[in-house]
């Protein structure tokens, strides 16, 4: 049995910018390629843990003018007009309060599923499950295991966070470890979290580094089941755009 998880906000948000049916032309393009027994469209919750113990995180993302929170409250009616046309139309659709939909995810996937996900924290489940990496061109998109996550960041499934907590993000703002760049954890990776942890450059700013490789990692243990139905993209498209 095969599922296809997608991780909708990443999904949905880059459809967002380039029109609002693209992301039902790319779930139908994948769909064709994968056939999956069952779809599962993985949502944001409002509240997030990793803020909960960093509240800086993301906060890089705040509009910062009156046409950027037009385009964020836009953005959100957008996903949530998903959520419910994806649902009526039979689909399994789920968020869990505090979670992020990468948690949900990560703690679904099997080795038969397929992940699709424009986010390359996703890569992390390479070791996993076949991953479908969206670039910014949807022609572009490939299909990655542990080859390819290394051929996109050079870096291991498993080293992915690693990396992160050393050197940090902007996208998410994850702070990183101090004085530690990708020349330094070049050096420094591969390895793992205990080994790291006792490393002298470390060491002195082992909360940064802590820290982030807590923001950076997924969740497995999301309390989170799902009831396998197979919805139809067709009518979720027809109900997206007001028909019944």
């Amino acid at each position: 049995m095969t599922n296809l998880l997608v991780d909708t906000n990443s999904i949905g948000s880059r459809a967002f910018f380039t029109g609002v049916l693209t992301f039902f032309s790319m779930l139908e393009k994948v769909t064709d390629d994968v056939r999956p027994d069952y779809t599962l469209f993985a949502f944001d919750s409002r509240n997030n843990w990793r803020k909960g113990i960093y509240p800086e995180y993301k906060a890089n993302r705040k509009p910062k003018n009156d046409g950027e929170a037009l385009q964020k409250q836009l953005r959100v009616k957008y996903l949530a007009k998903l959520w419910y046309s994806l649902r009526d139309a039979g689909f399994n659709v789920l968020a869990v309060d505090g979670f992020e939909a990468d948690d949900l995810i990560a703690s679904l996937a099997t080795p038969n599923d397929y992940v699709l996900t424009g986010d390359k924290d996703l890569l992390q489940l390479c070791d996993v499950a076949s991953v479908i990496y969206v670039p910014a061109k949807f022609a572009d998109r490939q299909t990655c295991d542990q080859q390819g996550c290394i051929g996109l960041t050079g870096y291991a499934p498993n080293q992915l966070a690693l990396y992160k907590a050393l050197v940090g993000e902007k996208t998410d703002n994850i702070p990183g470890t101090r004085k530690i760049g990708p020349v330094t954890a070049a050096k420094l990776l591969p390895s793992n979290y205990t080994l790291l942890c006792e490393h002298p450059l470390v060491t002195a700013d082992l909360g940064g580094f802590t820290l982030s490789y807590k923001l950076a990692s997924l969740r497995y243990d999301v309390p989170v089941t799902w009831v396998k139905q197979q919805g139809d993209l067709t009518l979720a498209k027809r109900k997206f755009r007001g028909g019944k």
